[in-house]
């Protein structure tokens, strides 16, 4: 039983979401620019989908839990007229950051800016 726990202790476990996944990276990036580009109810359900397939069995925790913060921040801001949310940029600059650890580079268009006005 001792041996078992200093193994545990020395090799650590494989948990899910400790690896991302970089074919659920680009999808991001593309669906927010889209959404960006033109703020349509399904450019920005794509993008929720997109942010939704960050899951713990195929991403990072940090990825998963800023997917679950940036969709939260653009749907408790969606509005008539552009909003400032740095929650929502800084939770995308978290995925990006776990995209770019996993060898994909995104680019998000309109970074910093208010969120787009939808209606």
């Amino acid at each position: 039983m001792l041996l078992t726990a200093h193994v545990l202790l020395l090799t650590g476990c494989a948990l899910p979401g400790q690896t991302q996944d970089p074919a659920l990276c680009p999808p991001v990036e593309e669906s927010w620019n889209a959404f960006a580009a033109d703020p349509a109810t399904a450019n920005r359900e794509a993008f929720e989908a997109a942010l939704d397939a960050l899951k713990y069995e195929s991403s990072t925790s940090t990825a998963v839990d800023a997917a679950r913060s940036a969709k939260h921040a653009l749907q408790s801001t969606l509005a008539r007229k552009p909003v400032r949310n740095p929650s929502f940029w800084n939770a995308l600059d978290l995925i990006a950051r776990e995209c770019a650890e996993a060898g994909v580079d995104l680019s998000f268009d309109g970074h910093g800016e208010p969120l787009p006005a939808v209606g």
